[in-house]
C-alpha cells in the first residue's frame, strides 16, 4: 500500500507539472491561433504513440520480468535501438508531408493557421521519437520493479522543462512551448538511459523480439480504433472560434488525469508482480 501511495502522489506530481506547463503558456498567451496550433499539432503524434508506445508497455513488461539479467540487457538494448530507428523514419515521414494532413485534419485553419501548426508539429515530432524510446525505458524499469524512479524522472525533466520555457517564451513564443514539450521527453529519457545497463550487440533474431510482433499486433489494431477520438476532436475543434480547440485540450487533460493515476499507482505495480 506504501509503494502504491508513493506511485500515486508522483503520478499526480507528474500531471500536476505537465497541466502548469500548458496553463502557464495559455495565461502568458491567451488562447488563440497560436495556443491552438500548438495543441494541434500534438494530435497525431500523441495519437501515434497512444497506439504504439501503450501497447509496447503492456507486452514488454510481462516478457522482460521473467528474463535472466543478461537477456534482459541484449532484448532492452534491441528495442531501444529498433523502435528509436523506427519512430525516426516515421517522424521524418510526417514531418515532410504535414502540410497534406493537417490539412485535411484541421479544415477549420486558416492558412496562416496551418502554417503555424506545421511547425509546430515538426517540432513536437521530436518528442515523438523520445517519447517512443522513453516506453522502452519505462518498461525496463517496470519489469525490475524500480517504479518510484520510473516515475520520479518525469517530474524532475518536466520541472528542467518547465524553468526553460518561462526564461524563453517571452522572446520565443509559442515555439518555446513546443520545444517544452520535446524538452519533458528527452530529459526523461537521459535520466532513464542507464536503466538499458551495459551495452551489449542487440540479437536482432531473437525470440523475445518475435515474440513481441506477435503480441503487440492485436493490441496495435484495437488501440488504433478506441484511441482515435482525439483526432475526431481536433477536426471538429478546428471550426470552432479561435481558442476553442485550446480549452477543450486541456479540459480533456483535466478530465483524464484520475484514471492515469490510478493506472500508474494500482495497475502498473501488479503487472511484473503477476
Amino acid at each position: 500500500m506504501r509503494l502504491n501511495l508513493a506511485l500515486g502522489v508522483l503520478a499526480a506530481a507528474n500531471l500536476a507539472v505537465g497541466l502548469a506547463i500548458q496553463w502557464y503558456v495559455v495565461t502568458r498567451l491567451g488562447v488563440g491561433v497560436s495556443t491552438d496550433a500548438l495543441f494541434a499539432g500534438m494530435a497525431v503524434p500523441q495519437f501515434v504513440l497512444e497506439i504504439v508506445s501503450g501497447s509496447l508497455m503492456h507486452v514488454l513488461v510481462p516478457l522482460l520480468a521473467s528474463e535472466d539479467s543478461e537477456r534482459f540487457r541484449r532484448t532492452v538494448w534491441a528495442l531501444f535501438l529498433g523502435i528509436g530507428a523506427l519512430f525516426s523514419a516515421l517522424a521524418v515521414l510526417l514531418a515532410v508531408t504535414a502540410p497534406a494532413w493537417l490539412r485535411l485534419m484541421l479544415p477549420g485553419f486558416t492558412p496562416d493557421a496551418l502554417r503555424l501548426t506545421v511547425s509546430l508539429t515538426r517540432i513536437q515530432l521530436i518528442g515523438m521519437v523520445s517519447t517512443a524510446v522513453l516506453s522502452v525505458l519505462w518498461s525496463a524499469y517496470h519489469a525490475r520493479r524500480q517504479f518510484l524512479w520510473a516515475e520520479f524522472t518525469p517530474i524532475l525533466a518536466s520541472g528542467i522543462a518547465f524553468a526553460l520555457l518561462v526564461a524563453t517564451l517571452p522572446r520565443s513564443g509559442i515555439a518555446a512551448a513546443a520545444w517544452a514539450n520535446v524538452g519533458r521527453s528527452v530529459f526523461a529519457a537521459a535520466l532513464l538511459l542507464p536503466g538499458l545497463g551495459a551495452w551489449r550487440r542487440p540479437d536482432w533474431r531473437s525470440p523475445e523480439l518475435a515474440l513481441t510482433w506477435k503480441r503487440i499486433r492485436p493490441l496495435l489494431l484495437g488501440t488504433s480504433y478506441y484511441k482515435a477520438d482525439p483526432l475526431v476532436d481536433r477536426y471538429l475543434a478546428s471550426m470552432a472560434p479561435a481558442g476553442g480547440l485550446s480549452i477543450l485540450y486541456i479540459g480533456r487533460q483535466i478530465w483524464g488525469a484520475a484514471g492515469q493515476i490510478a493506472n500508474r499507482a494500482i495497475a502498473s505495480p501488479m503487472v511484473p508482480l503477476l
